[in-house]
C-alpha cells in the first residue's frame, strides 16, 4: 500500500473523508489554518478537526 493509499484509507476510518475531500478543504480554507490562518510548515498537513460527540469535520487546524 502506498503513503497516498494509507492516507485515503486513514482519512476514510477516521472521519469519513475522501482525500479530495480533504484537498478541497485545504483549498476552500485557502491552504491555511481555519482558526490563525497561517499555512503549515513545508512538509506539513493541517489536521482535520471534528467533534469527538458526534464525529462531525468542523475545519483543518495548524498545530501551532
Amino acid at each position: 500500500m502506498t503513503r497516498a493509499e494509507k492516507r485515503d484509507a486513514y482519512l476514510r476510518k477516521t472521519y469519513s473523508l475522501t482525500s479530495a475531500q480533504y484537498n478541497r478543504m485545504v483549498k476552500a480554507q485557502g491552504g491555511a489554518c481555519a482558526i490563525c490562518r497561517r499555512k503549515p510548515k513545508p512538509g506539513r498537513r493541517l489536521h482535520v478537526d471534528h467533534d469527538h460527540n458526534t464525529g462531525k469535520v468542523r475545519g483543518l487546524l495548524c498545530n501551532n
